[in-house]
C-alpha cells in the first residue's frame, strides 16, 4: 500500500498541472470575452452619445437658423411697411 501510495503521489503533480492548464485557459477565454463585452458596450455608448450630441447640434442649428429667418422676415416687412407709407 505504502508503494501504491507512492506511486499515487507521483501522478498527481501532472493530473493537477493539466486542470490547472485548463483552468487558466477557461479563465483567459472568460476574461477575453468579459473585456470583448466591454469594448463592445464602450463603442455602442460612445456612438450613442455622438449620435446625441449631433442631434443635439442640429437642433441649435435649426433654432438658430428659424430665428434668423424670423429676423430678416421681419427685417423684409418693416421694409415694405415703410415703402407703403412711402408711396402713399
Amino acid at each position: 500500500m505504502g508503494v501504491n501510495a507512492f506511486s499515487n503521489a507521483s501522478q498527481t503533480p501532472s493530473v493537477y498541472r493539466e486542470e490547472t492548464r485548463l483552468t487558466k485557459q477557461f479563465f483567459e477565454e472568460l476574461l477575453d470575452e468579459k473585456i470583448n463585452k466591454a469594448i463592445q458596450q464602450a463603442f455602442e455608448e460612445g456612438r450613442q452619445q455622438g449620435r446625441e450630441e449631433i442631434k443635439e447640434i442640429i437642433n441649435k442649428m435649426e433654432q438658430r437658423a428659424k430665428e434668423r429667418d424670423d429676423n430678416l422676415m421681419s427685417v423684409i416687412r418693416s421694409i415694405q411697411e415703410e415703402k407703403k407709407k412711402l408711396n402713399n
